[in-house]
This record gives structure tokens, sequence and C-alpha cells, in this order.
């Protein structure tokens, strides 16, 4: 089994595959509304949206927005020096907390590094869409 993840940028065939990404983290959306969404991204010259795909399946995404360093002329930069290209070095994972207000997961933090995670999830402890789902209280994650 390939367990490469590809990182490419995202299109209009995707967006049923991001309806279903975003309800399982807890943004509840629909496919007209992600569409909607969409449609106002990818018309805009600055943003961009990219999606990670493991086994023909997109299992993360990114919106990102380009910034402009006036002092430097539009130019990213990296330690300092211009630059037009990264790669990353490692994995990055969004940790996602218990999804109350108050929780602070990769929405208040970030992407976590891989060498910096040290557990997996093996255990459904509360599953909500518009109402406990009680068939997945308490399943272990496949």
């Amino acid at each position: 089994m390939n367990s490469k993840v590809t990182v490419r940028n995202a299109d209009a065939g995707d967006i049923s595959a991001l309806t279903v990404l975003m309800n399982e983290l807890g943004y509840q959306t629909s496919v007209d509304e992600m569409q909607e969404r969409f449609a106002g991204i990818a018309a805009h010259p600055d943003y961009k949206t990219i999606v990670a795909v493991l086994n023909n399946e997109v299992v993360g995404m990114a919106g990102l927005v380009r910034g402009i360093y006036y002092e430097k002329n539009g130019a990213y930069l990296i330690n300092g020096q211009p630059a037009t290209t990264y790669t990353f070095k490692m994995n990055y994972y969004w940790m996602m907390g218990d999804n109350r207000h108050g929780s602070q997961d990769s929405r208040y933090w970030g992407f976590v590094p891989e060498d910096h995670v040290v557990g997996e999830a093996w255990l459904i402890w509360m599953s909500w869409n518009k109402g406990v789902r009680w068939n997945r209280l308490f399943r272990k994650i496949k």
C-alpha cells in the first residue's frame, strides 16, 4: 500500500471530498456552501486552496493567502533569503481537540511536525451531527 501523501492545488472536482472532510472535522457544511466558498476563493488571485491526497482520498486541506512583504517587493523570505519554492523536511499534521470553543488545537497553534506527535487516536469518544450519533460512540477508529 502506498502511504505517500501528495499535495496539490484543489479544484472543483474536490468539492464533495472537501465537504465530507469539513463535516468530519466538525465544521458542518453542505456541498452547495462549499461550492460557493470555493468559487469565491478561486476567483481571488491571492487565495489558494491545497489538498493532501492519500490513496486517492482527500485527507487534508489548507487555505493559503499570499503575503506581501513591502520591504522586499513581494518576495517570500526563508531565513532572510528570497525564495520561490520550499520543500517540507517532514510531515505535518492538523491535530484536532474536542472541538469545543475553548479547545486549543491546530486551530490555535497550527500544524504539528511529525516528530512532535506522541500518540494516535484509537477511539471515538463523542460523535455529533445535529444530535448525538449513538451508533458511533466508543467505537474503535479503523
